[in-house]
């Protein structure tokens, strides 16, 4: 059975939406530490769990399957679809990276504001990048090929798993990032 491309590329563009809203949220908190504020590392921190337990183990080996079966219809595509599997593995070095960061300084490590700063940057930066030339390329092209694509394949190898924050049912460990998220979205309407 397949999973309908369509489908899977509105999942995905949800994905994106929810990460933008999480990256501007980030981006906030990281320029605090310029203005020397102390940001909201449990914000900071709650973040990268969800970016690190469902973006990187989820979201992003979904897309690689998308990947897979686009290379098999589109061989010269080969090096850039390649090129983005090996930024989805530096966007999870970085994210382990920022995450070691924060949970540094939750445990009163000392930690270089510079060093957050930049980790930050690199990683919202390096995110916004891929999620950009994904959505305005890559995803338009997948859906221009979807019936070939759905033809060719099954989603034996799809990894599963439901968004413990976004998913309807917001999981136990996001519900403070969640309340978070609301007010930050009541404050900017």
């Amino acid at each position: 059975m397949t999973i309908p491309t369509t489908q899977l590329l509105a999942e995905l563009r949800r994905d994106h939406a929810n990460v933008s809203l999480l990256l501007e949220i980030l981006e906030e908190q990281s320029q605090r530490l310029l203005a020397l504020e102390r940001p909201d590392y449990d914000v900071m921190d709650d973040i990268m769990h969800y970016m690190t337990s469902f973006a990187d183990a989820v979201h992003h080996p979904k897309e690689d399957v998308l990947y897979r079966r686009l290379r098999k219809l589109r061989p010269e595509l080969q090096g850039r679809l390649l090129l983005l599997e090996q930024e989805h593995a530096e966007i999870g070095r970085l994210g382990v990276d920022l995450r070691s960061d924060i949970e540094a300084i939750e445990s009163e490590a000392m930690v270089r504001r510079e060093t957050v700063f930049n980790d930050a940057r690199a990683y919202i930066g390096m995110l916004r990048n891929h999620m950009l030339w994904e959505e305005e390329e890559l995803f338009v092209l997948l859906e221009e090929l979807s019936g070939a694509i759905d033809d060719d394949d099954d989603d034996t190898a799809m990894p599963q798993g439901r968004d413990p924050l976004f998913g309807g049912e917001v999981e136990r460990d996001f519900e403070r990032l969640f309340v978070s998220i609301r007010q930050s979205v009541m404050t900017t309407d």
